[in-house]
């Protein structure tokens, strides 16, 4: 009997109390207890929040990420949504470089794969950025970042099933604040310590579906917690308030820095909250040689040079490489424009087609109606039958004159294609592309179509 009492003594009772703490870490997991006063638990500790992974772009998985090399790539992490939709084909043609979405739990966590080199670009909210850029509210200060432009704004939402007229109305809920990445848990927390009905709230760490379909079976009782604009229309959908933090609360807010007052109308009702800017951000000091160029490439993709880049100083300074790479890509669309203006003005049009012994006479004007002179050869021919390959061995084709062709400004010049099939198959309707060059512009081309009836 006392062998058996203490077998279960050393075997089964420690293995109960496993299975037990285990139960309970799940449940952490699942519903984890902030605790908004310990500023160095929020600095460090993530939940994965699943908004922000919604972007126009396949990522890899976290191993795959772990080999890439951020030296020889853009390396890319979103803390918020963004509407760029970003062209990798693009990048990779213009810059010879290739964009990597690195997967993030938010702002904070994109700001400490900044300071890890984990990635060289990212996107960052504004008061997250802020509160690193100037070590507010007991954060270690991060300034070795700059700011390529603003990517577009958050909006600090409070949602329920039900009116909340006061502060005082929090007492007993339980709220969800998303994750330890998306911060509003430091401007709720600091609005309830100051009116002193904090220890009467229970904070989870939801993400915002989830948060809205558990208002929904009042198993929660409101979120607070940033999200972009689309989420007004997901708060109408399952048929909850999008509320006005309310006046008392304002009054006990005092962390407010970097947040902007902000309205918007939801159900014909004046909600009024806090937004912030989003920004996109590259490393300051970095043993990457090619980060101008990447921010270039960047810059680009999210048209940073047409934005009026007013940038208030709690939020960072613009990155110094900004102004060369706006200066390098309005210097490229600048000759874009004028090739394409060039290349525009010239036409060329079918004169006359004529039989001659065994092959086809195809006589062509070309026009130049610009104010420059143009010099221009046609370069190469592909079929319609066999795509981006030279015209087949039966087909003959040539162009007279050869080589460079001078087309004086506002004049014509008569260029002959002379076409033969040598061969007893023949192939009927055969669409020949012509590619010219407008050698004055180093190579730039564009494409003629000669219609051949093969059908002799």
């Amino acid at each position: 009997m006392k062998a058996i009492i203490f077998f279960l003594f050393l075997v089964v009772l420690p293995l109960f109390a496993s299975t037990q703490k285990e139960v309970q870490t799940k449940e952490v997991i699942k519903t984890i207890e902030l605790n908004p006063t310990d500023l160095k638990t929020l600095n460090a500790k993530f939940i994965q929040d699943k908004h922000t992974e919604k972007l126009p772009f396949v990522k890899p998985k976290q191993s795959e990420v772990q080999s890439i090399d951020i030296l020889d790539n853009i390396l890319f992490s979103a803390g918020t949504n963004f509407d760029t939709k970003i062209d990798k084909r693009v990048i990779l043609s213009r810059y010879q470089l290739n964009i990597i979405y690195v997967p993030t739990q938010g702002s904070v966590d994109v700001v400490h794969k900044l300071q890890e080199s984990k990635i060289n670009t990212g996107i960052v909210r504004g008061d997250v950025l802020g509160i690193y850029n100037n070590g507010f509210y007991g954060f270690e200060p991060f300034q070795n970042y700059g700011i390529l432009c603003a990517t577009g704004d958050s909006i600090l939402y409070l949602v329920a099933k039900r009116p909340i007229k006061s502060i005082y109305n929090f007492r007993g809920m339980k709220i969800s604040v998303g994750n330890i990445s998306n911060m509003a848990q430091v401007y709720l927390n600091d609005m309830l310590q100051n009116s002193g009905i904090a220890p009467y709230i229970e904070f989870k760490g939801y993400d915002f579906n989830t948060s809205l379909n558990l208002i929904k079976k009042d198993k929660l009782d409101a979120l607070f917690m940033f999200g972009d604009e689309s989420y007004k229309q997901k708060i109408k959908e399952e048929g909850l308030y999008a509320l006005a933090l309310p006046l008392d609360a304002l009054r006990f807010l005092k962390k407010r820095k970097g947040l902007i007052p902000y309205s918007y109308t939801f159900n014909d009702k004046v909600v009024t909250t806090f937004s912030v800017p989003n920004f996109l951000v590259a490393p300051l000091k970095t043993l990457d040689i090619d980060i101008s160029k990447k921010i270039e490439a960047m810059v680009d993709q999210f048209q940073c040079y047409k934005k009026i880049q007013n940038i208030d100083p709690i939020y960072g300074a613009i990155h110094p490489d900004v102004k060369n790479a706006i200066a390098n890509i309005r210097a490229r669309e600048k000759k874009e424009s004028e090739l394409s203006q060039k290349l525009n003005s010239i036409e060329i049009t079918l004169q006359k087609k004529q039989n001659i012994q065994d092959s086809t006479q195809y006589i062509y004007e070309v026009a130049n109606h610009s104010k420059f002179d143009q010099n221009i050869s046609f370069d190469y021919y592909r079929t319609k039958l066999f795509d981006k390959t030279a015209i087949k061995p039966r087909h003959v084709l040539n162009n007279f004159p050869k080589g460079v062709i001078e087309v004086k400004a506002k004049s014509q010049r008569v260029v002959t294609f002379i076409y033969k099939n040598n061969f007893t198959t023949k192939i009927k309707d055969t669409n020949i592309t012509v590619v010219f060059k407008d050698l004055s512009n180093k190579g730039n081309y564009i494409t003629t179509i000669l219609n051949i009836e093969d059908d002799k």
